[in-house]
């Protein structure tokens, strides 16, 4: 969590994600933790790495990031993308390149 919110403060000068992971949740268009919840109404659940799926019911989605060249998270995203396509979801997958963000079902 703190290299995550270290990473959003810090990432670039020209760039900035307003959140927060201390204080009223309520107060940040985006909040940082590692429990489950939805405390500042947000419409957007972003999971990363092997964070646990529970929780999602308050969400109108769900976005999933990971490393791919971890062949751990690679297996975990492969398990999840297989899982939110049994729930009867229709996962999609983005991968950066040099194109931008394509993505395949």
């Amino acid at each position: 969590m703190t290299a995550l919110d270290q990473g959003l403060w810090t990432y670039r000068n020209d760039s900035f994600l307003p959140h927060g992971c201390e204080g009223d949740p309520a107060e940040h268009p985006v909040w940082l933790t590692a429990a489950a919840g939805n405390p500042n109404a947000a419409d957007l659940l972003v999971l990363v790495d092997d964070a646990l799926l529970d929780g999602r019911e308050g969400f109108a989605g769900t976005a999933y990031l990971f490393d791919r060249r971890d062949p751990a998270m690679r297996d975990i995203a492969r398990d999840r993308f297989a899982a939110f396509r049994d729930e009867g979801s229709r996962p999609v997958y983005l991968r950066f390149g040099p194109q931008g963000w394509p993505q395949s079902e």
